[in-house]
C-alpha cells in the first residue's frame, strides 16, 4: 500500500500514532526458540529489517533521511540500515518487498 502526497499535520499525526501502535504490538510479542524457551521478540531485528525493507522499496537508504539529511537522527538511521544490509545497492535490493515491474518481489 502506498499513500503518495503531502501530509498535513493531522495526516502526519495519524500515521505516527498508527506506527506507534503497531510497534507496541510487536514489542509485546514473544517467540519460541529452537530449544523451546519462550523469550521476547527481537524488536531491534524487527525494526532494522523493516527499515531495510522500506529503504529497499524506496530505492535507497538516503530516501529514508531525505527530510533531514545530516541530522543526528538521520545519521543513526543510516547506520542502522547500512549495518543491516551493507553498503552495496545490490544488497539493499534483496530486501525489497514491493513487486517490481515484472510483478516479482525484489
Amino acid at each position: 500500500m502506498r499513500l503518495n502526497g503531502t501530509l498535513g499535520a493531522e495526516g502526519y499525526r495519524t500515521l505516527w500514532q498508527a506506527t506507534v501502535i503497531i510497534l507496541g504490538v510487536v514489542l509485546e510479542q514473544t517467540r519460541v526458540r529452537a530449544d523451546g524457551i519462550i523469550e521476547p521478540v527481537d524488536f531491534a531485528d524487527f525494526l532494522a529489517s523493516a527499515l531495510a525493507a522500506v529503504a529497499a522499496n524506496a530505492g535507497s537508504v538516503e530516501r529514508l533521511t531525505a527530510g533531514r539529511p545530516g541530522s543526528w537522527e538521520s545519521s543513526l538511521v543510516n547506520q542502522l540500515v547500512c549495518g543491516t544490509v551493507g553498503h552495496d545497492p545490490a544488497d539493499l535490493a534483496r530486501h525489497r518487498t514491493d513487486a517490481d515491474r515484472d510483478g516479482v518481489p525484489g
